[in-house]
């Protein structure tokens, strides 16, 4: 099984993701460019100091969601961002990641079991038996001490606001807040959204199961949390697989209980076709 790794809770210094930021960093990618934090913040505009700023942050962020790899360059402090395939495609179809495509797939990979960020993963994966729909700030907070030990939580505040933040991922919506309370919304379910849904689950598949020809859906659940990510119940989990197969991504296998799936295509090609279907 592939290793598991996240951002630990404090990743973010108490900055959200900003979306201008991200590309910016994407960009930075896409020419190849190197350097320290303070000489990426120059190139980029994005705000640094000395010892800390937004640049690590928004690097972390790019690659928690899937959009780049990090590499080292010479030097311990010289970092080289490279585009992944989602990244080399959203900076060509969507640069500044206004489409619910774009937001969704970088919110489902920065909830990730693997190279996400472990409080979106804790929050949006594995609460599902400890936090209702609606939950308060103390709810979270509470969820948050029992699972860290810890009883500040400013880590928090990032998270539970970029969902309502124009310049984060308000798009996306995964959380909304009314008066005093968090509501937590499924991924939507919609033809504009299948395809990224397929090159999603292709990446998971390669991911967790690089060698196996199928792999039974109860499996695929219990390794990647998909669809405890996505916030759908069994039901609508064995929707979106239908339609992926539909697509033909991934063929089905339904005569076995659980069902059993295959790729059929790669993430890389999926990746491609992920805004086709945009009107």
């Amino acid at each position: 099984m592939a290793k598991t790794e996240r951002l630990a809770k404090n990743f973010h210094q108490t900055f959200r993701p900003e979306r201008i930021h991200i590309t910016a960093i994407l960009r930075f990618a896409a020419k190849g460019g190197s350097g320290t934090d303070q000489e990426i913040g120059k190139e980029t505009g994005i705000p640094t100091g000395q010892t800390s700023g937004k640049v690590p942050v928004t690097i972390d962020y790019a690659e928690a969601m899937g959009l780049i790899k990090v590499q080292k360059g010479q030097g311990d402090k010289v970092k080289c961002p490279e585009l992944t395939e989602f990244g080399r495609i959203l900076l060509l179809e969507d640069p500044y990641m206004k489409t619910e495509v774009s937001q969704w797939l970088m919110h489902l990979q920065l909830c990730g079991k693997h190279g996400g960020a472990d409080i979106w993963y804790q929050l949006f994966c594995t609460s599902i038996d400890s936090l209702q729909i609606a939950f308060s700030l103390k709810d979270v907070e509470e969820y948050f001490e029992r699972k860290y030990g810890v009883n500040k939580t400013k880590f928090l505040s990032p998270m539970l606001n970029c969902y309502t933040e124009d310049s984060s991922l308000k798009i996306c919506g995964a959380l909304s807040r009314e008066d005093n309370s968090f509501i937590r919304h499924k991924a939507p379910i919609s033809e504009e959204m299948t395809l990224a849904y397929g090159a999603w689950v292709l990446l998971l598949l390669e991911r967790w199961f690089p060698n196996d020809a199928q792999v039974p859906v109860d499996d695929f659940e219990t390794t990647t949390g998909w669809s405890s990510i996505a916030f759908w119940d069994r039901e609508e989990s064995k929707e979106i697989i239908d339609r992926v197969a539909e697509r033909g991504l991934i063929s089905v296998d339904r005569h076995m209980k659980p069902w059993l799936i295959s790729a059929i295509d790669n993430s890389s090609q999926a990746l491609k076709m992920i805004y086709d279907d945009l009107i």
